[in-house]
């Protein structure tokens, strides 16, 4: 599945989770979409229609299990995507947007 259509699929989901934020982009161009590709993927209330808010325990690392902290679900993922986007060396958008779908599959 191409960029493109992963970032549609995360819409959508977005969408479905009754968030209506960015819906127009579902059917827009993939150079319109580009521009936004960050505002989509962090918008708040995107993320909790898309991931949802139970709030879970995450730990800070494997070797420190015991270690973390309480977090609703969609910030959890927030923050993931957050750390894509810096950790892409010239295609950013591919990592968070890699990462944003990734988590769709993963509840």
């Amino acid at each position: 599945m191409d960029y493109e259509a992963k970032l549609k699929a995360i819409i959508e989901a977005q969408v479905k989770g009754g968030y209506k934020g960015y819906e127009h982009f579902a059917q827009a161009k993939s150079d319109l979409i580009g521009i936004h590709v960050l505002e989509i993927l962090l918008d708040t209330g995107g993320c909790k229609a898309a991931y949802g808010e139970e709030e879970k325990f995450y730990p800070l690392d494997s070797t420190h299990d015991h270690l973390g902290q309480m977090l609703p679900y969609w910030l959890f993922v927030a923050r993931s995507i957050h750390v894509a986007w810096h950790s892409g060396e010239g295609n950013n958008h591919k990592e968070a947007i890699n990462t944003a779908f990734s988590f769709l599959h993963d509840e």
